[in-house]
């Protein structure tokens, strides 16, 4: 079986909508997040930051008259940044898991996503990484290649300040 990671759809007119498990909408009902953040200056030189984060969601189906009682979904991040002079760059590590009843158990995927920016003289930032550089399936026997909605999403993102 295909195993799919949760995404969201932007388009959604106001209300938050996640695909999970064959393309079925579902709705988000609830969520907490809990996040810490600490930086370092090291002496006249580069600044270290890390972050955490755990957060929990519960999804329903969108339309009524779907069987099946909701998905709880969990995610914990790590990230590490780097940042001298007008360079920063960060790794960021997480696992998402999903509890649904349906599937009589959870399943769980890692990743890890990478970026670099600029900070240029004329005061805007490119940036450049990747999402899901690294992604792996976290199930017993799951296959470990990643499928399509697991795929690396590189980035170039250009910010100019007005």
């Amino acid at each position: 079986h295909a195993t799919v990671l949760p995404s969201a759809d932007p388009l959604s007119a106001g209300m938050t909508l996640l695909t999970l498990d064959g393309g079925m909408p579902w709705r988000l009902d609830s969520s907490l997040m809990l996040s810490a953040r600490g930086s370092w200056h090291l002496a006249r030189g580069p600044v270290v930051d890390l972050t955490a984060g755990v957060g929990r969601a519960d999804v329903a189906p969108l339309w009524y008259g779907v069987p099946g009682t909701g998905v709880e979904l969990n995610q914990m991040s790590l990230g590490l940044g780097l940042a001298t002079g007008s360079i920063r760059g960060s790794i960021v590590g997480h696992v998402i898991s999903a509890d649904d009843p349906a599937l009589a158990g959870a399943r769980r995927w890692s990743g890890i996503d990478l970026g670099v920016s600029w900070r240029t003289p004329w005061r805007a930032e490119l940036s450049v990484g990747a999402q899901n550089l690294w992604t792996l399936p976290l199930e017993p026997g799951a296959a470990r290649e990643a499928d399509s909605s697991q795929a690396r999403m590189p980035y170039v993102q250009y910010r100019q300040d007005l």
